[in-house]
């Protein structure tokens, strides 16, 4: 199995999303205001319990605004990793995106579920970060950073990258 250096990875991933966040910070996207909705499915790395324990991930989920402004956004949806022996969540969350009108929407998140894995069954928690970037009227393109904990144990701790199909639902 090929192992990836998710230190060394986690250095130029940071590095490559500031890049992306100086040149693009101040692009306002006008035809981004309507959307209220998200599905998104997302890839990446996935750590759990200790450093070494490293693996992929997979998530799907979906998102409604649930203000007026369409800043605040609830979120429910599934996670699938295999790092250590494997595990898997149900999560119900909120993110806030104050520049949701950019092409490059900040956003942060915190939420908690439902985590299976071989040696705990419970609740888990998480806080999340990253950013979507507007493409076009319906496509967003999504990094994200999240770092997990359950049964206080540390973990999941996330690194993925998607892709979210917006929706102008009312």
């Amino acid at each position: 199995m090929l192992k990836i250096n998710t230190k060394l990875s986690s250095e130029l991933f940071c590095i490559y999303i500031s890049v992306l966040i100086i040149i693009s910070f101040p692009i306002k996207i006008i035809a981004q205001k309507n959307y209220s909705g998200m599905l998104r499915f997302e890839y990446g790395f996935s750590e759990i319990h200790r450093p070494n324990s490293d693996g992929n991930v997979k998530s799907f989920h979906l998102s409604r605004s649930i203000d007026k402004d369409r800043s605040f956004h609830a979120e429910g949806g599934l996670v699938v990793g295999s790092a250590d022996e494997g595990f898997g969540y149900f999560d119900l969350g909120i993110e806030w995106r104050p520049l949701k009108d950019f092409l490059l929407s900040p956003f942060i998140g915190a939420g908690g579920g439902f985590l299976i894995e071989p040696e705990y069954i419970g609740d888990i928690f998480r806080v999340s970060f990253g950013s979507d970037i507007n493409i076009g009227s319906v496509l967003t393109l999504r990094y994200c950073l999240q770092r997990g904990i359950h049964g206080g144990a540390k973990g999941p701790h996330l690194m993925t990258i998607g892709l979210g199909i917006r929706s102008r639902y009312e």
